[in-house]
């Protein structure tokens, strides 16, 4: 867990870095692809390694929000 964690520290930074520390729209850079690559990588290392369906998963998050965004126009749980 210490690597996606890792991972999505130096991809937090890119993302200020991409948008001026907020100032501005973030630019796809690079070094934004990279880091996002990484996170991606690490998470797709992680699930492997839990025997995780990465795409079922995916596929159960996505129907999650939906239902949430049906009933609440919201993707957010509430909690």
């Amino acid at each position: 867990m210490l690597d996606p964690e890792s991972e999505t520290g130096e991809l937090a930074k890119e993302l200020l870095k991409a948008s001026e520390y907020g100032e501005r729209e973030v630019e796809t850079t690079e070094g934004l692809e990279d880091e996002f690559g990484d996170v991606y990588y690490s998470l797709l290392s992680l699930a492997d390694e839990c025997g995780i369906d990465p795409e079922k998963a995916l596929e159960s998050s996505l129907t999650k929000y939906r239902e949430r965004f049906d009933s609440s126009a919201s993707v957010g749980s509430g909690e």
